[in-house]
């Protein structure tokens, strides 16, 4: 059977994760020591030091020449955290921005170095839980309990609030009508998101963070400039929230959420996280799960996006789609009862 990671969208779950400094400082933490996600588990004053930024491989670009055609950036050039050192086209670019502050000091082979002035250094828990084991001079590693709801994109923020919605079901887009002070310090979420200036009104609240289901591409700049973490849980567009992740947040409003908006990174596994903490025991969920009948997937392309079913039946050999291609393809039956077959590639296992 096919092997794939998934996407974990649970109401309880126990999960294990690792916070840790650029490099070796002062751990602040202590084993068994509970934590909020807001907490600084370890810090570091920083001297005057350089960083490499590998571009092709957070890119995911194989030619060196190509690489070098999306960098943003020169030798000389001082950059700001966040700014942009290069970018892909397309429709789900990618975007590598500087870490922190620095000078360009050189450029070769897919990569770029910064020359970083001294600073301090902190990271911070994240999440709720508890320390599991600290690591010597670098952080530690925290076991945590809650709802998980994964999702596939995130502007690399990190902020904690208690939950807030605005709309009433999954599809229900980000009404500004309905943004006052209120929401000041909540972690709001939404179905969709199509208005840029939704993004800096909710700016202006001093929000803690912002999940959507989808929201407009056009947005994806401004999204990637605000200071509070977005997380998305089904991409670009317009279709809303899958029923998995909004029935989580549906039943866990006015708890605290921890917003985890890292990007979404094929090579290390990683993916933006909203994690409610929980006065229960969870289960560790599965870092890889096999497709096969059973499986419960979410569907990545269109008419069907965001819809959840079952899988039916795995075809053996390729399946010819309508459009021509030649494709692996299972069976699913919708939420509705209605049966489609699917390419395999535009399956999202969830766990």
């Amino acid at each position: 059977m096919l092997a794939k990671q998934p996407t974990i969208i649970r109401p309880l779950v126990c999960i294990n994760r690792k916070r840790v400094l650029s490099s070796a400082g002062e751990v602040l933490v202590a084993t068994g020591q509970e934590v909020n996600g807001s907490e600084v588990v370890a810090h570091a004053d920083l001297h005057d030091h350089h960083i490499l930024v590998d571009v092709r491989q957070a890119l995911q670009v194989k030619k060196i020449e190509a690489v070098m055609a999306l960098l943003s950036c020169k030798v000389g050039e001082r950059l700001e955290e966040g700014d942009i050192i290069a970018e892909t086209g397309g429709f789900l670019k990618r975007v590598v921005r500087a870490p922190m502050n620095g000078v360009v000091t050189a450029i070769s082979g897919g990569k770029v170095i910064l020359e970083v002035q001294g600073r301090r250094e902190q990271v911070r828990a994240g999440y709720s839980g508890v320390v599991l084991e600290v690591l010597h001079r670098t952080g530690a590693i925290l076991q945590c309990h809650g709802a998980l709801v994964q999702g596939v994109w995130g502007n690399h923020q990190i902020s904690s609030g208690l939950l807030m919605q605005i709309g009433n079901d999954a599809t229900s887009e980000l009404d500004p009508r309905f943004l006052t002070v209120d929401l000041r310090g909540a972690v709001i979420f939404s179905g969709t998101l199509r208005n840029t200036e939704v993004l800096k009104t909710l700016t202006s609240l001093n929000i803690r963070g912002l999940i959507l289901g989808t929201m407009a591409a056009s947005l994806q700049s401004l999204a990637m400039e605000v200071k509070y973490p977005i997380l998305l849980t089904d991409g670009f567009g317009d279709i809303g929230m899958n029923l998995a992740a909004y029935q989580i947040l549906n039943t866990n409003i006015n708890r605290e959420l921890n917003l985890i908006a890292d990007p979404a990174d094929e090579l290390t596994g990683t993916k933006p996280e909203a994690f409610i903490p929980l006065p229960a025991v969870g289960e560790e969920p599965n870092d890889v799960l096999s497709l096969k009948p059973g499986r419960i997937v979410r569907i990545l392309s269109h008419p069907y996006q965001g819809q959840i079913g079952e899988v039916l039946r795995i075809h053996s050999g390729k399946t010819k789609l309508a459009n021509g291609i030649l494709a692996r393809t299972a069976d699913l039956r919708l939420s509705d009862k209605k049966q489609i077959t699917i390419p395999i590639d535009n399956l999202d296992l969830l766990e």
